[in-house]
């Protein structure tokens, strides 16, 4: 995973960057909580920004821990929308870049509208990719891309009468940077899509790769 469209990959621990150590004056080492999303439609999110590397873990009530490492810039701040496609989790976020692996800014958890909202968005298609992709038993799919604008990544199991899945990636802005999906599925069907923006033409979808992960 070596191309920069890949902004989830894990790079090795413990080295030492300057401009990691410098944000990490005001930042923590990790925090972490819980998210309950009563409302029709909707499911938890995780929002991290930081510098370097951040793992971070949920789990539902009863069920198996999940954790991966998020690779950030080192050179400031980066921040990532993080979608678990569950309702009910606790959650964790831990900085693992540098000596003093105080690199987190900020992590909360928040209630997305998934898949219902996108009958919705009115806003214009300027980029937009699309294809299929397959991973092995006890692997998810992952989407990367490196792009410009209101970017939204929807999928669905590969499967027909399977649910619509839409990460909408507003929250992490709309300059050009890296952005990420985990599917938390096997088998995908997908869409990305690149719109409008504030002070901007429309998006643009630079590069985009689709990779298995371990779940």
């Amino acid at each position: 995973m070596s191309s920069p469209a890949e902004a989830a990959v894990r790079a090795p621990s413990g080295k030492n960057a300057p401009a990691a150590a410098a944000a990490a004056d005001d930042g923590v080492h990790s925090k972490k909580g819980s998210k309950r999303c009563a409302r029709k439609g909707q499911t938890a999110h995780i929002f991290v920004s930081a510098a370097g590397e951040a793992r971070v873990s949920w789990k539902v009530p009863g069920g198996r821990l999940h954790s991966r490492y998020y690779k950030f810039t080192p050179d400031g701040l980066e921040s990532h929308p993080l979608p678990t496609w569950h309702k009910n989790v606790k959650w964790k976020v831990t900085s693992t870049y540098g000596r003093t692996q105080k690199n987190l800014s900020k992590a909360y958890a928040y209630c997305s509208t998934d898949g219902r909202a996108a009958k919705t968005w009115k806003t214009k298609v300027t980029a937009k990719r699309t294809g299929t992709k397959r991973c092995g038993a006890g692997q998810q799919v992952m989407i990367y891309d490196l792009s410009l604008g209101h970017v939204r990544h929807k999928f669905k199991y590969l499967k027909k009468g399977s649910k619509l899945r839409v990460h909408d990636l507003s929250r992490q802005g709309y300059l050009l940077g890296n952005r990420v999906t985990p599917t938390g599925l096997r088998k995908v069907k997908w869409v990305a899509n690149a719109h409008e923006g504030p002070y901007q033409r429309g998006g643009v979808i630079k590069k985009i790769k689709l990779t298995c992960v371990k779940n």
